[in-house]
């Protein structure tokens, strides 16, 4: 797949992935995409909300635009707060508002050095409930809601099954952190998993929201298996720390890659296996 740098600031950079998918680039690593059809377009999360990301956007598409949201982390529903309305699954709701906090954004854009003036201040909009099966349609494309409750448990996934592009958020990645308390357990997850490996064969393209991204979609079955091995007690075990919690990293890694070769892994709670 071919990128090209299309425009960039302070805050953001974006990158043109062709067929009207665009990758845009928060302060920290964080990303979030922006889809345009025929009639509309698409804004897959919003990243922290270090700097104004509506206006960073406004010469990017000419149509109407929906906001839709992975989950409600704080750096995947910032600029939020720029838009009237956004879509949400509601098990993600009360995370959303407890995620709001500018404060708490700062934290996690601090290498950046924001000052408040540049975050997006947090304000009353209107959540619109997102639902397994629930369909956008931009004109050329259909974007299709897949719940995937893991990561958080109102994580959602948008699928484009005639493209092939699926839009994963963090529910499966090189680091699925399945140690927060708005996690689900390895049990309920596995579920996620079984019913995403259905789709991994429509799947040309499959977007995660940290890293590089695309990536191969056999990052699915990588965490299934991962699943498998950590319900039988066979994962690797290893006890790490991350932001400030301990857990368990299922697979050994030099860095953040596998040393067996394959993508995705997964950081989880020994007490919230089953």
């Amino acid at each position: 797949m071919s990128e090209k740098l299309l425009k960039e600031n302070r805050y953001y950079k974006a990158w043109d992935l062709g067929e009207g998918v665009l990758r845009i680039h928060g302060s920290a690593g964080e990303l979030c995409f922006l889809v345009k059809g025929t009639e509309k377009a698409l804004l897959i999360d919003t990243t922290s909300g270090f700097g104004s990301l509506k206006a960073f956007l406004s010469d990017l598409y000419t149509t109407p635009l929906t906001v839709v949201n992975t989950h409600g982390h704080l750096d995947h529903i910032g600029a939020d707060f720029e838009f009237d309305e956004v879509y949400l699954h509601p098990a993600d709701r009360e995370l959303f508002l407890n995620h709001s906090s500018v404060q708490d954004r700062m934290g996690f854009v601090a290498a950046a050095n924001p000052s408040l003036e540049e975050m997006i201040p947090a304000r009353e909009i209107r959540l619109i409930p997102l639902e397994e099966g629930m369909t956008f349609d931009l004109g050329n494309r259909r974007f299709r809601t897949v719940t995937a409750p893991g990561h958080t448990r109102g994580s959602c996934c948008f699928f484009d099954e005639e493209n092939g592009d699926f839009f994963a958020g963090d529910a499966c990645n090189s680091n699925t952190l399945l140690l927060l308390p708005d996690s689900t357990t390895i049990a309920e997850y596995h579920k996620t998993m079984k019913k995403l490996k259905e789709l991994e064969p429509k799947i040309k393209r499959f977007y995660t929201f940290h890293g590089f991204s695309p990536v191969d979609p056999s990052a699915i079955t990588d965490n299934l298996l991962c699943c498998e091995d950590i319900l039988a007690g066979k994962d690797d075990h290893i006890e790490v720390e991350i932001m400030g919690r301990k857990g368990i990293l299922a697979k050994e890694r030099d860095g953040m890659q596998r040393k067996d070769g394959r993508f995705s892994n997964i950081v989880y709670s020994p007490d919230r296996i089953r």
